[in-house]
């Protein structure tokens, strides 16, 4: 089976990661610019020393931005240069996904915008046909209609690969919404384990009601409000609850309760892992 685990693993004297055991699966790696991301895929993929254990299936990494480097003068070339660096690499594969993406192999590689080369550096990832990817904010530079395009690159991709390993990093929700189903968060190095975003939305309820009504509630369930906002005399609290939050609270309180969207949820679990870094003894 493919996997992905690192034990007490540290990097640049910054990433800490105490514990990551991933299997077959998409996820979604998130927080701000400069929490550890790349350094954290970096080292994965074996571009960094690090002190502690690295077990990983074989690997391909799309990198980012100036990280991107690109062999030979063309993009035929560059894939070509691929094919003799990985056994795996599917020439033709990589071939038709540029092609569905809009990039011309003939193309010269000086010439290309950042958002090609990121293209070139993700299709040349997914041609590796490695059990396990790893992509560096693949959406970087991209207008809509060709990130949507990519997403359906990647679906298909997992679809066509039942064992496939899929880590996926961004600092923006809206990239990960309707690709990941498991968010692991990063803040200032520390690297959590990863979270399944249905398990979650129960904690994550949205209250409607009166505000003397939602304080009661959220009273009743011990639930943290997370961000309020009001209209006239009816509030709306987003909140946490550290058990699924329960429906007969919202029944005794006279409350509506809702949940939050992916890009919601995500955004929440980001905010709740700053928030917990900041208080350790916190419970998350």
């Amino acid at each position: 089976m493919t996997h992905l685990k690192l034990q007490n693993v540290t990097c640049k004297h910054r990433l800490h990661v105490p514990h990551l055991d991933l299997n077959s699966g998409m996820y979604g790696l998130i927080g701000p610019n400069g929490a550890g991301k790349t350094t954290l895929l970096r080292a994965v993929a074996g571009f960094l020393p690090i002190k502690g254990n690295i077990d990983a299936s074989s690997v391909a990494i799309a990198r980012t931005g100036a990280d991107i480097l690109l062999s030979g003068s063309t993009v035929a070339q560059h894939l070509r240069a691929a094919e003799h660096v990985c056994d795996r690499f599917d020439v033709g594969y990589a071939e038709e996904l540029l092609d569905s993406l809009g990039v011309d192999k003939r193309s010269k590689n000086r010439s290309l915008s950042t958002g090609q080369r990121q293209l070139v550096a993700c299709a040349t990832a997914l041609a590796a046909r490695t059990p396990v990817a790893l992509l560096d904010e693949p959406f970087n530079g991209l207008d809509a209609p060709t990130r949507t395009r990519l997403r359906e690159l990647i679906i298909a991709h997992a679809a066509a690969t039942p064992d496939w390993l899929l880590v996926l990093s961004s600092h923006r929700a809206e990239d990960l919404v309707g690709l990941v189903d498991q968010v692991i968060t990063v803040h200032d190095g520390t690297v959590n384990k990863p979270t399944d975003l249905e398990s979650q939305r129960p904690h994550y309820p949205v209250l409607t009601g009166s505000a003397n009504d939602v304080e009661q509630a959220l009273a009743l369930a011990d639930a943290l409000p997370l961000h309020q906002s009001s209209l006239g005399s009816t509030a709306k609290v987003h909140a946490w609850s550290p058990v699924p939050f329960p429906a007969d609270t919202t029944a005794a309180a006279h409350v509506t309760v809702s949940y939050l969207d992916d890009g919601q949820l995500i955004d929440s679990l980001v905010s709740r892992a700053h928030e917990s870094a900041r208080t350790p003894q916190e419970e998350s």
